[in-house]
């Protein structure tokens, strides 16, 4: 939040050299904070929506020649100050925050290559998934991700935070699972000395997540009762250490991720209803290797290029059902190369 001793903020929006023009004549009334437009689009003022009075700020800004002069809220300029580290956020949420058009080039706004090429494969299904990703990743809502034991969930999640708008803070990630029972509002909220036995003075995930990511993986084991202190969390960016009365703050993108039905947890009463409405705010479903493809052999064959397998190997590898997916394939294949010791990996070895 933008801390002024100033009575104004304004935000200039234009070329380089329109915002140096009219920072010297706005600086000494008002705090002032440049963002630069595409070329050729007129030059455009904004100012914080609790300015009052502006009468005199009002009457410089129109001799600057500005196209308009428009009111934008202190969250929304937080946003657009955000941006400037980060070109996603700039074309992503500045310009939405500011009511503009997003222009149709979009410079630096490229994925990193090596990002989605980390998922191996050109499957229909692999490439549906790589479109969601690169969608999903530019948006700053909760998405829940879905998908058998060893699909991949986890890597979708770090390509995700890595072409997200929160790419440059922290990718927390926990599984929900590992926690142990009772200690998962401790673990998220942090706590203070004294909070219970043994309590120490503790920075929980949440707040390590600040600016970042938070990454729960196995969220259907997550206590329904620490559910509702992470909702009210989402909702409101408000949370307390276990054992503090005072109020802290975070915000971050949060990902979920499970193997199992959510809709049969709701019903089993191990899942809050209105926490999963707000978590699968956007929800993917990674593909199990079976409904996969030729991309079984080209993962093989990307991730072990240096391996040699027989023709009957090949007919085995590529006829698995493969029900632990990639988490199983890479496995066998490595049990598979100790046995054969060296020699070509035939289905014996894979099969043992």
């Amino acid at each position: 939040m933008i801390k002024s001793d100033y009575p104004h903020t304004i935000c200039l929006v234009g070329s380089p050299d329109w915002q140096e023009k009219a920072r010297l004549v706005l600086s000494p009334y008002c705090e002032v904070f440049g963002f630069e437009h595409p070329a050729g689009t007129p030059p455009e003022v904004y100012l914080i929506e609790d300015i009052h009075p502006r009468t005199q700020v009002d009457q410089v800004i129109q001799r600057l020649g500005a196209a308009a002069i428009k009111t934008c809220s202190r969250k929304d300029l937080d946003v657009i100050i955000q941006a400037k580290k980060n070109p996603i956020y700039y074309f992503n949420l500045a310009h939405r925050a500011l009511g503009l058009t997003i222009p149709a080039s979009r410079p630096d706004n490229r994925p990193p290559p090596e990002a989605l090429d980390r998922i191996i494969g050109s499957s229909p299904a692999i490439m549906s998934l790589k479109n969601k990703l690169l969608r999903y990743a530019r948006s700053d809502k909760p998405i829940l991700i879905l998908g058998e034991t060893g699909v991949g969930k986890d890597l979708a999640a770090q390509i995700i935070h890595e072409l997200s708008p929160f790419c440059q803070g922290p990718f927390v990630a926990v599984n929900c699972a590992a926690i142990p029972t009772g200690l998962a509002e401790s673990e998220l909220m942090g706590s203070v000395r004294g909070a219970f036995t043994n309590a120490v003075d503790k920075v929980g995930l949440i707040k390590q997540a600040d600016g970042g990511t938070l990454f729960l993986d196995e969220i259907g084991d997550l206590d329904p009762s620490v559910q509702t202190k992470l909702l009210r969390i989402l909702e409101t960016g408000e949370y307390r250490r276990l054992g503090d009365a005072r109020i802290d703050h975070a915000r971050f993108r949060l990902i979920s991720a499970t193997n199992k039905d959510p809709e049969a947890l709701i019903a089993s009463g191990k899942f809050r209803e209105d926490f999963y409405f707000r978590i699968q705010t956007l929800t993917l479903r990674v593909p199990p290797l079976r409904e996969r493809g030729d991309d079984v052999g080209v993962m093989i064959r990307k991730l072990y290029p240096h391996h040699h397998f027989t023709s009957t190997a090949w007919t085995w590898l590529l006829n698995n059902p493969w029900k632990g997916n990639v988490r199983e394939l890479k496995a066998v294949i490595d049990r598979a190369a100790i046995e054969a010791d060296g020699s070509p990996i035939d289905w014996q070895h894979l099969a043992d």
